[in-house]
Parts: structure tokens; C-alpha cells; sequence
């Protein structure tokens, strides 16, 4: 009862904000489906150090079995880097010193997994 009294007697903005946060709170927990995420506990797609200035390292550590696929994209969105690699730990090392500054993406492809990382040259 004083719960409900304190909240009468709180401001308009607190009460606009506290109610629909509550509610909102009540629905995701009482979903009678909820949504199931699957979290990697091994570290398959590693890039370092970031941010890099001249060369950078990729660590592809993988266990499942199956071949994973590489491919690294400048920021101007071209392709510098793209193979196959065998199920495994490798370590690639890519120079991007004629490459301007910006965000280098890596995207690695384990069956039907996408991983991606992003590197940063300054």
C-alpha cells in the first residue's frame, strides 16, 4: 500500500518512465518461447593489434573439422586478402602499408558460420 502511495505522489516524468519500463520487463520474462543463443566459448577469429599501423595479425583457430574461408576487405570495400584454409590454427599476417587509414573488415566462414572482426589502421 505505501508502494502504491509513493508512486502516486511521484513526479509525472518518473511515473511515464518506471511504469512502461516494469511492464515492458513483464512481457519479455513471461514469453512462453524464448529465444535461444548459442555462445562460442572457443575463439576462432582473432585480428591484432588494433588499431595497427602497417601490419596487422589474423588467428584462425579452428576445431570443427571443416575447411574455413578468409577473406579480408580494405576500406575502400576491395578484397586484399582471400583463401581456404584447412581445419587448424593459423596465423596470417597481412601488410596493409600501401593501404589507406580506415576499417579493414576479416570475415571467416566455418560452415554455415559467419565470423567477423573488424581492424582499424591509423
Amino acid at each position: 500500500m505505501s508502494y502504491l502511495y509513493s508512486l502516486k505522489n511521484t513526479n509525472v516524468v518518473m511515473r511515464k518512465i518506471f511504469i512502461p519500463a516494469v511492464l515492458g520487463l513483464a512481457i519479455i520474462f513471461s514469453c512462453s518461447d524464448p529465444v535461444e543463443i548459442e555462445i562460442s566459448k572457443t575463439n576462432i577469429l582473432a585480428a591484432y593489434p588494433n588499431p595497427m599501423r602497417d601490419r596487422g595479425l589474423i588467428n584462425v583457430n579452428n576445431s570443427t573439422g571443416e575447411s574455413a574461408t578468409l577473406v579480408v576487405f580494405d576500406p575502400a570495400g576491395e578484397v586484399i586478402l582471400d583463401m581456404t584454409l584447412p581445419p587448424g590454427s593459423h596465423q596470417l599476417g597481412i601488410d596493409v602499408t600501401n593501404k589507406p587509414g580506415g576499417k579493414f573488415q576479416i570475415i571467416c566462414k566455418v560452415g554455415a558460420t559467419t565470423y567477423t572482426k573488424d581492424l582499424l589502421k591509423i
